[in-house]
């Protein structure tokens, strides 16, 4: 399947067929990255268009997703998939209810099958998360997964000649670590508000 989407991309250029092949929830970052890399673009290059590309439809899945759930639910064809993905999402939104903000981070940061951006939105929604936080939230899942598949692609020998290992983990820190801050705040805020 992943090799369809990327034949359907071919005549763009290969830093926005990385981009685009993120944002389909079929191969996301974790295929779009390793595609980039072999193909010869720089791992710093796939990261960031695979990253931005991944981030490109969780607005619209935190936006929009009652339209499309009764759009595709009114489709015989689509209904039987779509209560069965829901299903699943609840299963895994259930099991990381409990870690909370942080429970959505590793989520989406741990490159497995329907562990992406896609399910992390669904997933966002359907526990009524802030979408300001949960866009925060998936965004640094996203840059972990990213880091994880470039440093799976390159090996962590090759990354770190071309980068920086302790450049790319600095990065990952920051990023959780600001996320974290924010979110921490914003419920320190909520807590003096009650």
């Amino acid at each position: 399947m992943s090799e369809s989407v990327f034949a359907f991309l071919s005549g763009l250029p290969l830093n926005w067929i990385v981009f685009f092949a993120s944002a389909i929830p079929i191969t996301e970052l974790r295929a779009a990255i390793p595609f980039g890399i072999a193909c010869g673009m720089d791992p710093l290059s796939a990261w960031f268009w695979g990253v931005l590309g991944n981030l490109l439809p969780i607005p619209l899945i935190l936006l929009l997703w009652p339209l499309v759930y009764r759009l595709f639910d009114a489709i015989p064809f689509t209904r039987k998939f779509l209560h069965r993905y829901v299903d699943k999402a609840r299963t895994k939104g259930q099991e990381m209810e409990k870690l909370g903000v942080l429970g959505l981070i590793i989520f989406v940061g741990i490159p497995l099958p329907m562990t992406g951006v896609w399910t992390g939105s669904l997933i966002s929604y359907l526990l009524g998360l802030n979408p300001l936080k949960s866009f925060l939230c998936l965004t640094a899942g996203a840059c972990i997964a990213g880091i994880a598949m470039t440093l799976g692609t390159m090996g962590f020998v090759g990354l770190a000649d071309v980068i920086g290992l302790t450049e790319m983990i600095i990065i990952a820190v920051i990023i959780i670590a600001v996320i974290c801050g924010i979110v921490y705040r914003r419920k320190k805020k909520k807590v003096k508000k009650t």
